[in-house]
């Protein structure tokens, strides 16, 4: 199963999923635009550069390091399956005093989405 994520820019309406390489792409993208827009100042274009070394030399960037980065430049990300299981937790929780028809039907969505790019 490939892991998904929702991307979420917090500053436009940007709402996407994504799996691993799509979202080391748009980071990617995202410090090169940071590169270029701020080509004059030498501390955000070294470290703009350091970041892009450092994703260029591994073969597997982490998953924590790439989001805290995205994060840094206002993306949410939000692990589908980590989600998935909190809301399973929520669920039975609820379910002794309360009707869970809504999160039934959020985890069969989320499962869906999540079975698509099997």
């Amino acid at each position: 199963m490939i892991k998904q994520y929702f991307i979420v820019d917090l500053n436009s309406d940007y709402k996407k999923l994504m799996d691993y390489k799509e979202m080391k792409n748009l980071l990617i993208e995202t410090i090169q635009e940071d590169l270029l827009m701020n080509s004059g100042e030498y501390e955000i274009v070294k470290d703009c550069s350091d970041e892009l070394i450092k994703m260029a030399k591994e073969d597997f960037t982490n998953v924590k390091w790439i989001t805290d980065l995205l994060e840094s430049y206002s993306y949410k990300t939000i692990d589908l399956l980590d989600f998935q299981r909190d809301l399973e937790d929520l669920k039975q929780y609820f379910e002794k005093d309360y009707f869970i028809g809504a999160f039934n039907e959020i985890l069969n969505k989320i499962n869906s989405e999540v079975n698509k790019h099997e």
